[in-house]
């Protein structure tokens, strides 16, 4: 057991140490994988308490023999999860895998290259255009996350729209090599299956950074107002000049006249593996831990 413990505490600290990340959302991310796997240990034993939702401080969990739980209690696999996801969501593109791999260097029984890279050849992931790429210098390209947030606060669009956009991104992205898709569950368009796997969730971060780039223009035109499009062009492709915008902006245009694709149906979310449940709900812990601390996904430099 010793060597178990030394183990997550070494690769977590590895992981701290090529991130990039401050240090204050480090400490956060870990308080969550540690309560995420708490509770879910007790609710597996039917030992689950009543807690407040809104809870946000952090607190000290404990064993039944009055030690406190730590991430040396948390399962190998779970931390590695935990941390490839994370990767996933707040590391640029250009630096994923090569943080994943020093975090998991040398840890026996984990696959060391990350799921992103084991991935089969996605056509999204060719640019469309001349200008689908970033032309800003690869250190300091956005995150597909706060790319779609710069697109949010400038749009000024609802969170409904917002929402539905997104999810429309993540379902395109997710059509398998013989053209089907996975599931989009309407009530929060969170797409599940697909090309990464039947049970696996897919994410804005799965997407190709060309491809969202491409769907953020192409949906300025139609679900922006007239008198703020030019702003939200501005604001999101600021790699590009004025004449570089409006000629991608042409382009789009003319490929989404070509055809739009088909639509999803109405499919039932197929059920999930225990396993990915907690993923999920660990990332939606994240989340909610992140806004009420007011913690945003930070460009690593």
């Amino acid at each position: 057991m010793p060597f178990t413990n030394k183990r997550q505490n070494e690769l977590y600290d590895r992981f701290k140490q090529h991130s990039g990340l401050p240090s204050d959302h480090l400490e956060l991310f870990q308080y969550c994988i540690i309560d995420s796997d708490y509770h879910n240990r007790k609710f597996e034993n039917d030992e689950s308490d009543s807690t407040d939702e809104d809870e946000l401080d952090i607190v000290q969990h404990y064993k039944a023999d009055g030690s406190e739980y730590t991430l040396a209690d948390v399962p190998l696999r779970s931390l590695v999860d935990a941390i490839e996801d994370h990767i996933k969501t707040y590391i640029p593109e250009h630096r994923r895998t090569e943080v994943y791999k020093k975090a998991v260097e040398g840890v026996h029984g984990v696959k060391q290259t990350p799921k992103w890279d084991r991935q089969v050849d996605n056509p999204r992931a060719k640019p469309q255009t001349p200008f689908s790429e970033s032309r800003a210098p690869i250190e300091i390209r956005q995150t597909n996350e706060l790319l779609f947030r710069n697109f949010g606060k400038t749009s000024k669009l609802s969170r409904e729209t917002l929402a539905r956009i997104r999810g429309m991104i993540v379902w395109r992205d997710n059509e398998r090599r013989n053209g089907t898709r996975g599931a989009i569950e309407w009530g929060t368009f969170e797409v599940t299956g697909g090309r990464l796997g039947p049970t696996e969730q897919h994410t804005l971060a799965d997407v190709p950074h060309c491809y969202v780039r491409d769907r953020l223009m192409a949906s300025i035109a139609i679900d922006v107002e007239p008198n703020r499009r030019d702003l939200v062009r501005e604001t999101v492709f600021s790699d590009l000049t004025s004449s570089q915008i409006k000629e991608y902006a042409l382009a789009m245009e003319e490929i989404e006249c070509q055809g739009e694709g088909p639509k999803p149906a109405k499919i039932k979310k197929p059920r999930r593996s225990r396993e990915v449940s907690k993923l999920i709900d660990r990332a939606q812990m994240v989340r909610e831990i992140q806004y009420g601390r007011k913690i945003s996904p930070q460009e690593a430099e």
